[in-house]
């Protein structure tokens, strides 16, 4: 599994890395800045992408016109200062798959996996379809 971290300062990198250990993820981690976001997407199909909400504003113009059969495949996730942790509402009006509170980064772990099985559980029927018409092609 790919990760990309946008920004991300290094006390918060070392509970990444930890929580995605603690749930037997083979992960490659690599790191951008807001400035290379979009080669870095639109060059890989990472499966989760996460950055803080200081960079909200520069990055949410970079994820809002990326093509969404590419965008389906990767979970955007947002570290805020205030809110509740996977809020769905806070990530539906933010335009992203998950918000995190800074201050919960102890159940990362459980955040991340518990956000890895709600996307498969909403896309899966759209990727079986999606796979089904490719291969009438």
């Amino acid at each position: 599994m790919k990760v990309l971290l946008v920004e991300i300062p290094p006390q918060i990198v070392k509970f990444i890395q930890l929580a995605l250990k603690q749930i037997d993820k083979e992960v490659i981690t690599l790191t951008t800045t807001i400035e290379g976001l979009s080669d870095a997407l639109y060059f890989q199909t990472y499966k989760l992408v996460f950055f803080l909400d200081q960079s909200y504003p520069k990055f949410i113009p970079i994820i809002t016109k990326f093509p969404m059969e590419k965008r389906r495949e990767m979970i955007f996730v947002l570290f805020v200062e205030r809110g509740r942790s996977l809020d769905p509402l806070q990530a539906f009006i933010k335009h992203v798959d998950a918000v995190i509170n800074i201050e919960e980064l102890s159940g990362l772990g459980q955040y991340i996996e518990s956000i890895l099985e709600n996307h498969q559980r909403l896309y899966r029927g759209f990727f079986q379809v999606y796979q089904a018409v490719e291969e009438m092609k």
